[in-house]
């Protein structure tokens, strides 16, 4: 990468550095040349689509890890001053513990974790999908500029060709080996190869600003890309098909479906509240002294008047 800015030279030689910036060999600027892999892997450090698609993936790992958790316990502590009262000393004193457990029957712990898991699948998949886009867009930019800067270099090399027949022509003419009609043709031709370097130098512009914005760079820096290549095989249709079952997209969105259907059955399982098993330790006055009571009991929602639950 270089960070050097393109003078302005005069007329016919506008941004002449800039296309020598653009075709010059690696050794001659002591830098690597900027490749289509560069942009796509500076692209995806820097985009925050990717760390927004990252966060999802890791939200829903953790959320899968909590799907298969049992659900908390509750503590209760009661304090009265039953026992004072009973020994006729008086004072407040921690008369009942209770834990309470609800038991998780139906299987909701297997639905919740089966909806987890779909919606990590798809998040992994728009993840890559996410990609996908940014990559597609990296490439985009990339061969813009590649194809932008060719044509600025050849309008380049065409100005000068049309400045040495210029040049050429004046020169004959005052040796009266041309007419004057035929001298006017090459003024005009030159004003037409000044007028495509003025279109392509545009364009050029255009297209490495946006360049810039999408790579995050500088306003000041000026790139230097290999140069173009010939496209290699393009595949058959019937082979650009058959990929399109595995499209990132198309995967994520079947395991959105997955998960949806996984979210049905868990809403079946809840139908129904989760019985709740309940441990007691009292403390109490029998039989003339202070005694430890200890118990187990179960509690059970009955669907009497509010029937939503069952439905």
């Amino acid at each position: 990468m270089n960070n050097t800015k393109c003078p302005r030279l005069g007329r016919g030689g506008r941004l002449l550095t800039c296309v020598l910036l653009l075709s010059a060999p690696a050794h001659a600027m002591g830098q690597d040349v900027w490749t289509l892999d560069a942009s796509v892997r500076r692209i995806l450090d820097i985009a925050p689509e990717n760390r927004g698609a990252s966060a999802e993936v890791e939200a829903r790992r953790g959320a899968l890890r909590q799907a298969g958790a049992w659900p908390n316990p509750t503590i209760e502590l009661r304090g009265d001053d039953k026992i004072g009262k009973d020994e006729g000393v008086g004072g407040l004193d921690l008369t009942q513990v209770v834990l309470s457990q609800p038991l998780p029957l139906s299987g909701r712990i297997g639905h919740r974790r089966a909806v987890a898991k779909a919606e990590l699948s798809s998040a992994r998949a728009a993840q890559n999908y996410q990609q996908l886009l940014l990559e597609t867009e990296a490439a985009r930019h990339f061969h813009a500029l590649q194809l932008a800067g060719a044509r600025l270099n050849l309008a380049q090399q065409r100005l000068q060709l049309a400045d040495e027949l210029q040049n050429a022509g004046r020169r004959r003419q005052e040796a009266g080996e041309l007419a004057q009609l035929d001298r006017l043709r090459l003024d005009l031709l030159r004003e037409a190869a000044q007028q495509i370097l003025d279109v392509a130098e545009g364009r050029y512009n255009e297209v490495l600003s946006r360049f810039r914005t999408s790579l995050g760079f500088p306003a000041a820096h000026v790139p230097r890309l290999a140069p173009l290549e010939h496209f290699g095989p393009i595949p058959d249709l019937e082979r650009l098909r058959a990929g399109l079952s595995g499209h990132p997209a198309l995967e994520a969105t079947r395991q959105r479906i997955g998960a949806k259907r996984s979210a049905v059955e868990l809403l079946r399982s809840e139908r129904l509240p989760d019985p709740v098993l309940r441990f007691y330790s009292e403390r109490d006055f029998l039989n003339g002294r202070r005694q430890n009571v200890i118990g187990i009991g179960i509690a059970v929602t009955v669907p009497l008047w509010d029937l939503r639950a069952v439905a």
